[in-house]
This record gives C-alpha cells, sequence and structure tokens, in this order.
C-alpha cells in the first residue's frame, strides 16, 4: 500500500524543469555559471563565479547586463586563466552590444563592459593543448532593482572571436517544484547555533534522536536534537571537552555513532601549524538529550572511523594506515588490536564479514576475522574511474564509488565478498557543470542514493535488485536551488531514509531536506500502473 502520502499526492508532484546555465560553445567562446544567488534582495551584496573557456586573443572582454540599481563592489574583477592570474578594468558602456549578441540594452537595465588588454596568452595556450579556461568573480551592490522577476546576462569573447551566446540567469522567480524539498538550513553563528565552523562530516544516531557534525574550525562536535516526524533540528550543544591546545589532540574530521548508540568516536586529524596530533577519541551519549560527554583519546592517524555492525570493533585510518580496535561493549573504550597498510577510503558489509577500501585507484577486498577483528587481504579490482569516495547498500547486495563527475557500481558476493561491475560507469551529466562529487551515500532503507559536490546534489533511485541509479532530481547549491550555500562536503540519511542532511564546508552549514515518497510493498520503482481509481 502507499505510505502515508496519498496516491494523488505522489501523482500531483511533477519533476522539476530544471534551468540550463551553462551556454552553448559556438566559435571561439563560452561562459557558464559556476556559482551565485537565485533570489536577490534589495541591499545585498551578490558574487557571481563565471566559468570562462574559449580560444582567445590578447584581450580578454566580459559583459555583463545588470539593472540600473546594481554597482560594482569595485572597479576591477579578477580571476585566473590556466592558472595565470588575470585582472581588468570595469567600464559601463551602454552602446556595446558584443557583436550584435545582446542586443539592444533593455530598459531599466546597464552594461558594465570589462577589459583587459594587457594580459600576455601565450600561443602554447591557445594551440594544440586546447581550449584556454579560467574563472573570474565579480561583485554587485544591489540598491535597486526591478519588481519581481528579471533576469541578468553574461557574455565572453576573446577580440576578433565571436562572443558566446548570452549566459542568462533568472533572478527572484517563483520556486520551481522539487521532489526533495529544502527543508531547514542551520548556518553557524546565526540564531544562537555553534558547532558548525567547516563542517567536515555528519552523521545521525541510530536511534534517529540526534544529529552529530565534526567542525574543524570551531574544533567541536556540533550536537543537534532531531524531530523524528518533521527531521527538523535543534541546536544542543558545541562540545569543545578534549579540543583544547593544550590537549595535543588536532580538530574533528569525522563522527560516527556505534550500532547501540551509546558511543560516538570522533576521528581528529594533525594539525601542522599547531603540532597537534591524530587520533580517535571517545565520546559517551546521553540517550535522552544526546549530549556527549568526552571519555578517552587512542593516538592513531584517523582521519575516518567505522564501526562493525556487531559493535565489537572499530577501525580508524588515513590514507595509507588502518588501525584496528576491539570495543568494549559496556563503556566503549577501545584497545589496540593491530595497524596495517589499508589506505583510501573503507566502509564495512553490514554482516560485518568484508572489508572494502579505495586506495591508488583501486577497491581493495579484506575479509574479517569477527572474533578478532583482523583482515585478510582477498582481491582487487580496478574500477573504470579514478575512485576515492565509497559507499555500500544496507543489504550488503552492491557497492558504489565516486570519482568527480561519475559513479561506479559494483554487485558483491556475500559469500567470498567480490565485486563485478555492473554496466558502464555512470555519468553524473552535463547539466552539472564541476560537479567535483565528493560524498555519497545509500539510504538506510536501500531506496536512494545521494552524491553531493561543488555545485549541487543527485539523488538517484536505486534498483535494489541489480543495483541500477536512475536519477530523480537534481539540486544545483548557490545557483537555484538554495541560495548563498557552496559545495556539499558530507551527506548523512536519517534511520528512516525520511530526510537527507548535508554539511556545506564554505558556508558553515547545515540542510535538512524531505526524500521522495515512494511506494513499498513491490512498487518501489515509483510506477502507479497497477493501481486502480479505487484503490485504497
Amino acid at each position: 500500500m502507499p505510505t502515508s502520502k496519498s496516491l494523488n499526492t505522489w501523482r500531483s508532484r511533477a519533476f522539476p524543469i530544471l534551468l540550463a546555465l551553462a551556454c552553448v560553445l559556438t566559435v571561439g567562446c563560452k561562459v557558464r555559471l559556476i556559482s551565485g544567488p537565485q533570489v536577490v534582495e534589495v541591499g545585498n551584496t551578490v558574487s557571481y563565479t563565471l566559468g570562462l573557456t574559449g580560444s582567445l586573443s590578447n584581450t580578454i572582454r566580459l559583459a555583463a547586463e545588470v539593472p540600473l540599481g546594481w554597482d560594482l563592489q569595485s572597479s576591477t574583477f579578477e580571476g585566473t586563466i590556466d592558472g595565470e592570474p588575470v585582472a581588468g578594468n570595469a567600464l559601463v558602456v551602454q552602446a556595446n552590444d558584443c557583436g550584435g549578441v545582446l542586443g539592444e540594452i533593455r530598459a531599466g537595465f546597464r552594461r558594465w563592459y570589462f577589459e583587459n588588454p594587457n594580459f600576455p596568452l601565450q600561443e602554447t595556450l591557445l594551440g594544440a593543448s586546447g581550449p584556454t579556461e579560467g574563472e573570474v568573480t565579480l561583485e554587485f551592490q544591489v540598491k535597486d532593482q526591478p519588481v519581481g522577476e528579471h533576469q541578468i546576462r553574461f557574455v565572453f569573447a576573446g577580440v576578433g572571436n565571436s562572443c558566446s551566446p548570452p549566459l542568462v540567469v533568472t533572478l527572484n522567480a517563483d520556486p520551481a517544484p522539487t521532489l526533495m524539498p529544502l527543508i531547514q538550513t542551520l548556518v553557524d553563528g546565526v540564531d544562537g547555533v555553534d558547532g558548525l565552523g567547516r563542517p567536515q562530516d555528519a552523521t545521525v544516531s541510530p536511534d534517529g534522536g540526534n544529529v552529530y557534525v565534526a567542525a574543524s574550525a570551531d574544533s567541536a562536535i556540533g550536537v543537534f536534537s532531531r524531530d523524528p516526524a518533521s527531521g527538523l533540528l535543534s541546536f544542543v550543544e558545541a562540545e569543545t571537552d578534549g579540543f583544547a591546545p593544550d590537549d595535543g589532540f588536532g580538530p574533528p574530521n569525522g563522527v560516527v555513532v556505534s550500532p547501540d548508540a551509546a558511543s560516538l568516536y570522533v576521528s581528529r586529524v594533525d594539525d601542522p601549524g599547531t603540532g597537534r596530533d591524530s587520533a580517535v577519541g571517545l565520546y559517551l551519549r546521553d540517550s535522552m538529550t544526546g549530549a556527549l560527554t568526552f571519555d578517552e583519546v587512542q593516538m592513531s592517524e584517523a582521519e575516518r572511523s567505522v564501526v562493525s555492525s556487531d559493535g565489537t570493533h572499530v577501525y580508524a585510518g588515513d590514507t595509507t594506515n588502518l588501525w584496528t580496535y576491539s570495543r568494549d561493549p559496556m563503556d566503549g573504550r577501545l584497545t589496540s588490536v593491530t595497524d596495517q597498510s589499508i589506505g583510501g577510503e573503507r566502509v564495512l558489509s553490514p554482516d560485518g564479514e568484508h572489508l572494502y577500501a579505495t586506495d591508488l585507484g583501486e577497491i581493495n577486498i579484506y575479509a574479517r576475522d569477527s572474533m578478532t577483528g583482523l583482515l585478510t587481504f582477498v582481491d582487487f579490482v580496478v574500477p573504470a574511474i579514478s575512485i576515492d569516495p565509497i559507499a555500500m547498500s544496507p543489504d550488503g547486495r552492491h557497492i558504489y564509488v565516486l570519482a568527480p563527475n561519475t559513479v561506479g557500481t559494483y554487485a558483491r558476493d556475500a559469500g567470498t565478498g567480490l565485486l563485478s561491475a555492473v554496466g558502464d560507469p555512470l555519468e553524473l551529466g552535463s547539466d552539472v557543470p564541476s560537479m567535483n562529487a565528493e560524498a555519497i551515500v545509500v539510504s538506510p532503507d536501500g531506496s536512494f542514493v545521494a552524491v553531493g559536490g561543488r555545485v549541487g546534489m543527485m539523488l538517484f533511485l536505486r534498483d535494489r535488485t541489480t543495483g541500477a541509479l536512475t536519477l530523480v532530481e537534481t539540486q544545483y547549491l548557490g545557483d537555484l536551488r538554495v541560495a548563498c550555500i557552496r559545495g556539499v562536503g558530507s551527506l548523512a540519511f536519517s534511520p528512516d531514509s525520511q530526510h537527507l542532511y548535508a554539511t556545506v564546508l564554505e558556508d558553515d552549514a547545515i540542510l535538512t531536506f524531505e526524500t521522495p515518497l515512494l511506494f513499498s510493498d513491490g512498487f518501489e520503482s515509483g510506477s502507479t500502473s497497477a493501481w486502480s481509481s479505487t484503490q485504497p
């Protein structure tokens, strides 16, 4: 039967039509939007970062058509072209239309015209080595603007080259419908919230009562209570015990809660500037409030930790080594067992039989002794993509590995632990420029796979039999749906899979999304074809 939301509700929630921001390459040049807000109010200072591509002559030109009330915050623009700095002067040129591309100036708008006549583009950058690429950032102060929806435009060209088609950004439009609405944004230092300074990692407690965030800039663990029904978060505390400079341990980088929800393990990384060391810290968790009490640390080169599903062992490691600890189920304390040369990101199978690690472009497979926790190398797989992040489905049937703009799917043999590729790697799509994906997670019910990166998030429906992924929705961060948010650092689902939490490194924030409603009882695909109009 359908879940609590009705079948009619599902039918009425249309998939969103997403605005394509990347312009089409014609002769010589193109311009695309990397980041910038969708909603702009009078009094704002707005910033747009543009990606520029093309074979250019020595003079670089960029035109921006903005409302009359928008003023440049400065009279120059800066950026890089093929890693070299570039800057230019800004002039108001009402007559310039960039080779006819922009046409007549719209009433109530004007054009800023940017030019850098002195940047020495070398011939080697323009010839066989491929197109020149770079980024520039423009900042404007908004003192006035048209009421309601309006558009700003950018074009880019080198002298002697045709201009790019205009990059058109629609502002202050009614939000497009979405299957994954953003329902809450919490920002460090706003409305009493703390413990979100450069959030490296987040996890939800197994009982669904709390979300914990490793905030490296705050040297703290952000503790948030979670409403099980709405998924909304409330700030509880920023736990700083164990992070004082004289404690000698670095800032937090990873958090994980034990299966019994009694212990939280924090991975701390080296801080070369202060000489503080990496370690794994144990915090005891209050089952009622979720508050933490610092208990002890174990020295290890730990960037991330994983706990076995039976709660008997903790594995903590960095890019080259992995430490195995036995865990006391009574107090959560750790005893070192051994360390091994196992690098990369790591994930344990739900049955506790195998550990998988991405190291040097391989997926290395290890058998796990459930009594001792020791790992024995079994085999390895060389994926068709460069990989680092890795995730496993809760049924243990599939592994997903992530490259900057690609996802690879592997079927797992539960008996041997061996992996086999499922189809070709999945391209994340040309509609998400510069995704630079860094986070991947599978929902606890196995229905979804979420991917997060520099400019957006993507949610996929997972076929529980084959492991194949089907795109459900794309969320553009900083451009379309979430104004002023730049780049996902980590992702975590709630235990009921109804909510998805995303930390944002550059904006010291955590976002709460509501996941789409799916049918159960054989209707996981979302197909409604078997339901009649009289079906209850």
